[in-house]
């Protein structure tokens, strides 16, 4: 199945989009000229976020990282041009309630925090640090935190749900999508 996604990219030479329902909303269409390139060509929408130097760097870094991890593992990898890559910022986060550090956004499905040992309530909704709107838009927290399991997932099509399980073949996935340790 990686074959056939890399395959896929190196022939059209287009940007990469995934096929799943979507899980949230958000009107990125009407904001991408909100945006803001980073200096590699990446564009992240901050909708209602402040953005810096620092910031758009980190969005690159995560970038080539990810783009380098995958091409270690996929015979047949092109890299996408820079501006095929959409960041947006939902403007919904907030803290998550079990790590007031880390930061979630939108209603996820109890099941989702339920798995990872967490009980969701009325004033704690289970919520979302990273998803893939519409196939090609990387929908993430302000913090960046989990950037690299969307990347992953855009570029591979394997969910990043996979990063947190400890299945044999799959361990390249935690690899490349983990988020760097600060």
């Amino acid at each position: 199945m990686k074959s056939l996604i890399a395959l896929l990219i190196f022939l059209c030479g287009c940007c990469p989009k995934i096929c799943r329902p979507n899980v949230t909303n958000y009107p990125i269409e009407e904001q991408l000229s909100e945006g803001v390139r980073t200096p590699k060509g990446a564009l992240v929408v901050w909708h209602g976020h402040s953005v810096s130097k620092d910031m758009l760097a980190k969005v690159d870094a995560d970038i080539d990282f990810v783009e380098n991890c995958v091409a270690k593992h996929y015979r047949v990898y092109r890299r996408p041009k820079r501006s095929c890559y959409v960041i947006y910022i939902a403007p919904d986060s907030r803290p998550a309630c079990a790590d007031p550090d880390q930061q979630v956004f939108g209603r996820a499905p109890d099941s989702a925090c339920k798995e990872k040992g967490l009980e969701p309530t009325e004033d704690c909704p289970c919520g979302w640090r990273v998803v893939i709107q519409d196939g090609k838009y990387i929908v993430t927290t302000p913090n960046l935190y989990m950037l690299r399991a969307g990347l992953t997932e855009l570029l591979t099509g394997t969910s990043a749900y996979y990063i947190w399980h400890p299945y044999p073949e799959m361990r390249w996935i935690t690899e490349c999508a983990k988020p760097p340790i600060e």
